[in-house]
């Protein structure tokens, strides 16, 4: 299985292009890999251990190979399996802050990567969100129904997360992005020309697309704005900030979809682009770049539109 981990990388690295590898990674190791060692050493025991231990719950409900590890492996091996994944996974983090002699934050990580690998997903409750009908999203929002009844189970439990955790002035920005991540995968789904032509107009499809998204999701977390606002009324401009990364990461998304769109066409995987553009925000020295990028794929996405809508055979 490890094998095939190391195959399935080397696979998403040739779909990016190794002239932009060579590029990102040092970026990434460099700025974005030294904030986020910055803040672990500044943070205690626990929640430096929860900093690390959070992508890897996200990932570990998230992953699509639970029911095929329970068909060939007993739950002993698929445990060792998780957890030396997950260790290798954050392995540049783990142990630089051995080598800080932050002994503590280690051992809390450990601990809550021992209890996230135990983790059986079968034991967990089934909640049956194909069969909700989510009224309150409109037939126009395609994307949303059927994005929230795949993955709309985690993006309530981190929503709950962030609530629940927002004495700490990062936890609702923080759960805000990483719930934007995850409905980025909502726009892997493309429809037809009849589709896309039939409730919108053409001409402004993107910004009514962009507008429409947009509201649902900051209905979404409306209440989770007001708690921070009321709690850390002083740090206002935080969320603010993050409101606007998510925002232009969401926009970003529909524009790849529409970049890629093809009428016979029914998915399209642009994971890593949405990954790279997301990392710009994240890393004030590329937020430029990320801009950039995204006025390309506008321009791209308006392009593809127009082919297939105004151009004459």
């Amino acid at each position: 299985m490890l094998k095939l981990r190391f195959k399935q990388l080397f696979r998403v690295l040739q779909s990016v292009g190794w002239g932009y590898v060579l590029i990102i990674v040092p970026i990434l190791l460099f700025i974005f890999a030294f904030r986020v060692m910055e803040m672990l050493i500044n943070s205690d025991m626990w929640t430096g251990g929860l900093l690390l231990a959070l992508p890897v719950l996200s990932l570990h409900f998230g992953r699509k190979d639970h029911h095929f590890l329970r068909q060939i492996a007993p739950y002993a091996s698929r445990f060792f399996l998780f957890l030396l994944e997950y260790l290798l996974l954050l392995l540049p983090f783990w142990g630089g802050l051995l080598l800080w002699g932050k002994v503590d934050v280690v051992l809390a990580f450990g601990v809550c990567i021992i209890v996230v690998s135990a983790i059986n997903m079968a034991w967990l409750p089934t909640v049956k969100w194909r069969a909700l009908p989510l009224r309150w999203i409109p037939l126009r929002a395609f994307e949303w129904r059927s994005g929230m009844r795949k993955t709309g189970i985690l993006i309530v439990f981190f929503l709950i997360i962030g609530l629940l955790a927002s004495h700490w002035v990062w936890a609702i920005p923080g759960t805000l992005i990483i719930c934007a991540l995850m409905i980025t995968s909502f726009y892997q789904d493309l429809e037809s020309k009849e589709m896309v032509e039939g409730p919108f107009d053409i001409s402004s499809l993107l910004w009514q697309k962009i507008g429409l998204h947009s509201a649902l999701f900051h209905s979404v977390f409306t209440l989770s704005y007001l708690v921070y606002f009321i709690r850390h009324s002083e740090l206002w401009w935080i969320l603010v900030l993050s409101i606007f990364a998510v925002q232009l990461l969401l926009s970003f998304s529909i524009l790849v979809k529409y970049a890629n769109w093809l009428p016979n066409r029914e998915k399209h995987n642009a994971q890593t682009m949405i990954g790279v553009f997301a990392a710009g925000l994240l890393i004030p020295y590329l937020a430029p770049a990320s801009l950039l990028l995204w006025g390309y794929y506008f321009r791209k996405a308006s392009k593809r539109l127009e082919y297939f809508y105004y151009v004459k055979n």
